[in-house]
């Protein structure tokens, strides 16, 4: 009888801890994730030069030949498909793609997608291009009123361009590819786009516009803004999206992109 009192003793004090570990410390409702995948879909709005759509019909940019490198050394393999932001998002966001790039963090987003610790990328602020022909002396964001100005509409470009449509009563017009918003420029169909000053670098270069458009900087514009590779939260539930993008980054510096 003392054996088999000591026993349920025994029986009844494990069930107790367990339903403490469970219930106070909640251990058992961690999943155990499996590291990597054999595969990642990512959605991405076309934004050169980092991912965008080539004469060839092929994605191209930056990130594809990163991600390239990281699926020859890691053998998962990645799909990037270029798409209209909206439409990117709202594909992560129901779980039918795995991946948005590149993208900022917001509280709203936070509720549907999962944000790593780290960056894809840091952007270094925006600038504003003008046509050359443009005989109106800029010299300050301030002085630019009652104009139309482009951006591109994936991407959020920080407070000082939103003073710029806020304070100074100029239309806003805006694009899916920046492309199209540089050809309006060149024709003279706007007065200015506003952009990440490496995209702009980077096209300016591309396109050979150097002796047709300017920058003007932002004086006051110093800070980095973080965008990320934001996944699902069905993937997220799955994989350990910290140690997938410790591996992406050993083949991606998000500090070069900066301008």
């Amino acid at each position: 009888m003392i054996i088999i009192f000591s026993f349920i003793k025994a029986v009844v004090l494990a069930t107790l801890l367990s339903a403490i570990s469970t219930n106070v410390w909640g251990f058992s409702e961690q999943k155990t994730k499996v590291p990597l995948p054999t595969h990642i879909s990512i959605a991405a709005p076309e934004i050169r030069p980092l991912v965008y759509i080539d004469e060839n019909g092929n994605v191209a940019g930056k990130f594809v030949t990163m991600f390239e490198q990281f699926s020859v050394r890691t053998g998962v393999n990645v799909d990037i498909t270029v798409m209209p932001w909206g439409r990117a998002l709202q594909q992560v966001k129901s779980g039918t793609f795995d991946a948005l790039m590149p993208t900022l963090f917001t509280e709203e987003r936070s509720s549907y997608l999962t944000f790593p610790k780290v960056p894809l990328v840091v952007f270094s602020g925006s600038v504003i291009l003008q046509h050359r022909q443009d005989t109106r002396e800029i010299a300050s964001w301030d002085d630019i009123k009652k104009a139309q100005i482009v951006k591109v509409r994936s991407m959020n470009l920080g407070e000082n361009v939103e003073q710029l449509f806020t304070n100074h009563r100029n239309s806003l017009i805006e694009v899916v590819r920046i492309t199209d918003g540089l050809k309006m420029l060149q024709h003279q169909r706007v007065d200015f786009v506003v952009m990440d000053a490496l995209i702009a670098s980077s096209l300016i270069e591309e396109l050979r516009l150097e002796n047709t458009l300017k920058v003007i900087p932002h004086p006051e514009e110093a800070r980095l803004i973080n965008s990320y590779l934001a996944f699902s939260t069905s993937f997220a539930e799955q994989f350990d999206v910290e140690k997938i993008m410790g591996l992406i980054n050993q083949y991606n510096d998000p500090d070069k992109y900066i301008k």
